[in-house]
C-alpha cells in the first residue's frame, strides 16, 4: 500500500499528461506479479490453512506456532512461493517496474554523495542510490528512484558492485544532475567540507533473478 505521501503524489501528478497511464503501467505490472505467486501458491495447496479462518483474534503466540507447525510440512516450492509473495507484497509499482528493467540481467550505473572533512577520514552520506534507471524505465516518480532502489536493496533483490569504466556515459550524466550538483553546492559552501562521488553498479542479485523468474509463468502481459 502506497504511504500517505505517494498517494498525495499520485493524485496530483495523475492529472497531468500520461500520468494516469504511467501509474496504471505500474499497477499493472506490480498486480501481475502477485496474482502469479498467488496463482502460483494455490497450485501447490489447492486447500490451504489460512491463519486468520484458524485465528480470528490471534495471538502472537498462536500465529507464530501455526507457522512453525506449517514450516514441518511445506514443500520448497511453496515456502518459495511464500517467501516471494512476502516480498513482492512489500513493494510498489515504481519499484517492480524497476525489478523489471533489470531482469535482461544488465548492469546500470549508480553513484553515492557524501561530505568528507577536508582530510578524508570521516564522511556521511548525503544522498545514495542515485540513478538514471528510474528515468530510462519511465518509473512515475523518477525523482525518488534512489529511495527505490536502497529499499530493493534493503529486501535482497540487488547487488552493488565497483565502478564499470564502460558505463561511463551513465556516471557522466548522473553527475551532471542539477539534483546532484545542488547537493554538492551544498557540501561545498555550506558545510565547508569536501564532496566525495563513489561510483558502482547495480544489477539484480540472485534472489531477484529467481524472484522475477518464478513469477513469469502467470504474471499478466
Amino acid at each position: 500500500m502506497l504511504s500517505s505521501g505517494l498517494t498525495q503524489l499520485r493524485t496530483a501528478t495523475s492529472s497531468l499528461p500520461g500520468g494516469q497511464r504511467m501509474w496504471q503501467s505500474g499497477d499493472d505490472l506490480q498486480a501481475g506479479l502477485l496474482q502469479g505467486l498467488k496463482q502460483r501458491l494455490d497450485e501447490l495447496e489447492p486447500a490451504p490453512s489460512e491463519v486468520e479462518a484458524l485465528y480470528p483474534e490471534a495471538e502472537p503466540g498462536a500465529l507464530l506456532t501455526d507457522l512453525l507447525d506449517r514450516s514441518v510440512s511445506q514443500q520448497p516450492e511453496t515456502a518459495r512461493t511464500e517467501l516471494f509473495l512476502r516480498i513482492v507484497e512489500q513493494l510498489v509499482p515504481d519499484e517492480a517496474r524497476l525489478v523489471a528493467a533489470l531482469s535482461d540481467g544488465s548492469q546500470r550505473a549508480i553513484c553515492h554523495l557524501d561530505a568528507a572533512n577536508l582530510l578524508g577520514t570521516s564522511s556521511t552520506r548525503m544522498l545514495g542510490h542515485v540513478s538514471r534507471l528510474g528515468v530510462e524505465c519511465g518509473v512515475m516518480l523518477a525523482e525518488h528512484t534512489h529511495f527505490y532502489l536502497a529499499h530493493l536493496q534493503s529486501l535482497g533483490l540487488l547487488l552493488t558492485a565497483p565502478e564499470d569504466k564502460a558505463l561511463g556515459t551513465q556516471y557522466e550524466l548522473i553527475e551532471t544532475d542539477s539534483r546532484v550538483r545542488e547537493v554538492i553546492r551544498h557540501i561545498e559552501n555550506d558545510l565547508q567540507l569536501r564532496a566525495r562521488i563513489t561510483r558502482q553498479t547495480v544489477a539484480l542479485s540472485p534472489l531477484g533473478t529467481a524472484l522475477w523468474l518464478h513469477c513469469q509463468p502467470h504474471r499478466t502481459r
